[in-house]
Protein backbone atom coordinates (compact mmCIF):
# COMPACT_ATOMS: atom_id res chain seq x y z
CA UNK A 1 0.00 0.00 0.00
CA UNK A 2 1.21 3.45 -0.51
CA UNK A 3 0.14 6.55 1.75
CA UNK A 4 0.35 10.12 0.88
CA UNK A 5 1.21 12.12 3.35
CA UNK A 6 0.77 16.34 2.82
CA UNK A 7 1.78 19.32 4.82
CA UNK A 8 0.07 22.47 3.79
CA UNK A 9 1.42 25.48 5.08
CA UNK A 10 -1.10 29.00 4.73
CA UNK A 11 1.73 31.77 4.15
CA UNK A 12 1.34 35.35 4.98
CA UNK A 13 2.35 36.96 1.91
CA UNK A 14 5.23 39.45 3.90
CA UNK A 15 6.95 36.19 4.72
CA UNK A 16 6.47 34.65 1.57
CA UNK A 17 9.91 34.53 -0.05
CA UNK A 18 11.54 33.13 3.55
CA UNK A 19 8.40 30.42 3.31
CA UNK A 20 9.85 29.30 -0.06
CA UNK A 21 13.76 29.74 0.62
CA UNK A 22 13.46 27.52 4.18
CA UNK A 23 11.15 24.80 2.30
CA UNK A 24 13.81 24.72 -0.57
CA UNK A 25 16.76 24.63 1.65
CA UNK A 26 15.69 23.16 4.65
CA UNK A 27 12.34 20.89 4.64
CA UNK A 28 12.72 19.38 1.86
CA UNK A 29 16.18 18.28 2.05
CA UNK A 30 15.40 17.06 5.40
CA UNK A 31 12.73 14.84 3.91
CA UNK A 32 14.89 13.78 1.15
CA UNK A 33 17.55 12.88 4.04
CA UNK A 34 15.58 11.07 5.71
CA UNK A 35 14.74 8.22 3.43
CA UNK A 36 11.16 7.47 4.30
CA UNK A 37 9.85 9.15 1.60
CA UNK A 38 9.43 8.88 -2.39
CA UNK A 39 10.69 12.26 -3.95
CA UNK A 40 8.74 15.75 -1.97
CA UNK A 41 6.68 17.53 -4.26
CA UNK A 42 6.23 21.19 -3.47
CA UNK A 43 3.03 22.75 -4.43
CA UNK A 44 1.17 26.41 -4.35
CA UNK A 45 -2.37 26.46 -4.52
CA UNK A 46 -3.85 28.30 -6.53
CA UNK A 47 -7.37 28.36 -5.79
CA UNK A 48 -8.34 30.13 -2.30
CA UNK A 49 -11.15 31.88 0.10
CA UNK A 50 -12.44 35.15 -0.96
CA UNK A 51 -10.99 36.77 2.29
CA UNK A 52 -7.26 35.60 2.45
CA UNK A 53 -6.10 38.21 -0.14
CA UNK A 54 -2.69 38.63 2.39
CA UNK A 55 -1.80 34.93 2.12
CA UNK A 56 -1.07 31.75 -0.15
CA UNK A 57 -1.16 28.53 0.78
CA UNK A 58 1.73 26.19 -0.32
CA UNK A 59 1.75 21.86 0.38
CA UNK A 60 4.56 19.69 0.34
CA UNK A 61 3.50 16.36 -0.33
CA UNK A 62 5.53 12.63 -0.38
CA UNK A 63 4.65 9.05 -0.80
CA UNK A 64 5.64 6.54 1.42
CA UNK A 65 4.75 2.76 2.02
CA UNK A 66 5.62 3.00 5.75
CA UNK A 67 3.00 4.79 6.97
CA UNK A 68 4.62 4.19 10.70
CA UNK A 69 7.64 5.81 10.29
CA UNK A 70 6.74 8.57 7.92
CA UNK A 71 4.05 9.53 11.13
CA UNK A 72 6.68 9.37 13.73
CA UNK A 73 8.95 11.64 11.78
CA UNK A 74 6.88 14.17 10.56
CA UNK A 75 5.67 13.96 14.37
CA UNK A 76 9.24 14.21 15.73
CA UNK A 77 12.06 15.74 13.20
CA UNK A 78 10.07 17.07 10.94
CA UNK A 79 7.77 19.33 14.14
CA UNK A 80 11.30 20.34 15.08
CA UNK A 81 12.15 21.66 11.78
CA UNK A 82 9.09 23.26 11.35
CA UNK A 83 9.33 24.97 14.40
CA UNK A 84 11.88 27.07 12.85
CA UNK A 85 9.75 28.67 10.62
CA UNK A 86 6.94 29.14 12.75
CA UNK A 87 8.94 30.70 15.45
CA UNK A 88 10.44 32.86 13.20
CA UNK A 89 7.55 34.28 11.57
CA UNK A 90 4.41 33.42 14.40
CA UNK A 91 1.46 31.11 13.57
CA UNK A 92 -0.50 33.89 12.95
CA UNK A 93 2.03 34.77 9.73
CA UNK A 94 2.80 30.79 8.93
CA UNK A 95 -0.28 28.13 9.77
CA UNK A 96 0.66 24.17 9.12
CA UNK A 97 -1.49 20.82 9.61
CA UNK A 98 -0.68 17.53 7.93
CA UNK A 99 -2.72 15.37 6.31
CA UNK A 100 -2.22 11.72 5.95
CA UNK A 101 -4.20 9.82 3.33
CA UNK A 102 -4.04 5.81 1.85
CA UNK A 103 -3.78 5.93 -2.02
CA UNK A 104 -6.78 3.75 -3.20
CA UNK A 105 -5.78 3.21 -6.75
CA UNK A 106 -2.87 1.19 -5.33
CA UNK A 107 -5.71 -1.55 -3.51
Amino acid sequence: MTFLFNTSFHVNSEVESDFKAWARQTYIPAIIEAKIFERPVFLKVLTAAPDEDASVTYCIQMFSSRPQEAMAWLDGDAAKIRTVITSRHGHEKVLHFTSAMLVVADE
